[in-house]
């Protein structure tokens, strides 16, 4: 409809739950013996021998092999067509063809770190689009839209801009 747009407004819990699990997981030294990482390892089982890059960075599993594990918004929105208990589809209500429709994602980041009285906080949004059946994402920097390859990579929501949430300020 004209001037529809879609807001997530997303789990404060989202950011330190999917933090401190990336973080948790990524550290072979404590973690190798689990089943589920979400680091990459030869053989891909409990004990296996994690597998670092050229530059000796851990190489990480893409989202796709963490289905049943853990999924980024972006990636649960543009492969799924939805995020929790909202489907694009139905919260766009846009046939195919019709014009985009806007879609932003946005979190809270507080630490209940107070300064002068005042809470110290962020609020970080992300920027998309539901176009023609799909959700596409747009970079933070206004660069271009997401290509395959980016919604494959997971980077962790700490309260820092990144390729998808700029800061709101």
């Amino acid at each position: 409809a004209k001037g529809s747009a879609v807001l997530y407004l997303l789990d404060a819990k989202l950011s330190s739950l999917s933090t401190i699990w990336m973080e948790a997981k990524r550290k072979p030294e404590t973690n190798n013996h689990y089943h589920h990482v979400v680091y990459q390892r030869n053989p891909e089982e409990a004990g296996g021998e994690p597998m670092y890059d050229k530059d000796g960075k851990l190489l990480m599993k893409p989202p796709s092999a963490l289905y049943h594990l853990w999924r980024s918004v972006e990636y649960s929105l543009r492969h799924d067509g939805a995020y929790s208990n909202g489907s694009i589809h139905v919260l766009a209500d846009a046939p195919p063809g019709a014009s985009p429709v806007p879609v932003f994602l946005s979190y809270l980041w507080y630490e209940g770190k107070v300064l002068d009285g005042q809470p110290q906080y962020k609020i970080l949004v992300a920027s998309g689009r539901y176009e023609n059946g799909q959700f596409i994402a747009e970079k933070a920097d206004d660069s271009s839209d997401f290509c395959d390859a980016d919604y494959e990579m997971m980077e962790p929501c700490n309260g820092e801009p990144n390729r998808l949430f700029r800061l709101f300020t």
